[in-house]
């Protein structure tokens, strides 16, 4: 079975393509951002601010679990078929790995200069799945029609649920 990580700037809509995938596919989706909620109420149980009020504090946990159990320790705790959040670039070169595409969800008003919190690069991740053999596919997300994306990423789950081999070892 294929296994799908999104990957993109915060807001550029990585969650709202997994999601997406998972519900067509019906596949499993995790978000790094989850796990790292659930570990914040752990802390702070009698704190009840949203995710979007905490994102600061969830990346110094994040920050936090990286250095005390490896770069790639988010990654590894996650056993959905579908991943977002990913932050660091050891989380890409795991990815590349374990999964077998890799999609970057682009928003033309977001860019990798706005996420002060993320560490990579479009290159990188193309690079890393070039490496790999996983499928590196670009995911348009317009800001104002985000039908587009829906409309991309249909085409990526009717390649899944009729693809023949793997659909690392194919070509975008």
């Amino acid at each position: 079975m294929s296994r799908i990580c999104v990957v993109g700037p915060k807001g550029s809509g990585k969650s709202t393509a997994g999601e997406f995938l998972g519900k067509c596919l019906n596949w499993t989706h995790a978000n790094t951002s989850d796990l790292l909620t659930k570990e914040y109420r752990r802390r702070y149980p009698e704190c009840r601010k949203s995710k979007d009020e905490i994102r600061d504090v969830l990346y110094d946990i994040g920050e936090e679990m990286r250095l005390a159990n490896g770069s790639s320790t988010l990654m590894q705790s996650l056993s959905a078929e579908i991943v977002s959040g990913v932050r660091a670039p050891e989380e890409i070169d795991y990815a590349a790995n374990n999964y077998a595409v890799i999609l970057w969800v682009m928003n033309e008003k977001i860019t990798v200069e706005d996420d002060s919190t993320m560490k990579y690069s479009m290159e990188y991740v193309a690079q890393a799945c070039m490496l790999s053999g996983a499928a590196f596919i670009v995911i348009p997300n317009p800001t104002d029609d985000e039908d587009l994306m829906f409309e991309a990423l249909r085409v990526i789950v009717d390649e899944i649920l009729e693809e023949e081999e793997p659909l690392c070892e194919k070509t975008y």
